[in-house]
């Protein structure tokens, strides 16, 4: 598991302004700024992107996942049909 690395903010919109405005100011904010991330950290080091209000959780838009994690689910999604199929057929 990979420790706490540097965290960026960047604010891109006001409570008062309408939500297409925010969804323009989010996109446009991403497109900007990710560029200088990926540059100063790296493609393979950036874990997640989210959006944040000021009282509210963190909500992904993206997930960095990686070939092992992605082999751990795939062979706990295979488990868990198995376990279902036979509760079907019991």
């Amino acid at each position: 598991m990979m420790g706490n690395g540097p965290v960026y903010t960047l604010k891109v919109g006001r409570l008062d302004m309408s939500n297409a405005d925010l969804v323009k100011n989010i996109m446009r904010g991403v497109y900007r700024f990710l560029p200088y991330i990926l540059e100063e950290v790296g493609v393979d080091k950036v874990r997640q992107i989210s959006i944040k209000g000021c009282n509210s959780p963190s909500l992904p838009i993206y997930n960095y996942v990686s070939a092992n994690e992605v082999a751990i689910y795939q062979k706990h999604r295979v488990t868990l049909e198995h376990a279902q199929i036979k509760e079907k057929v019991q």
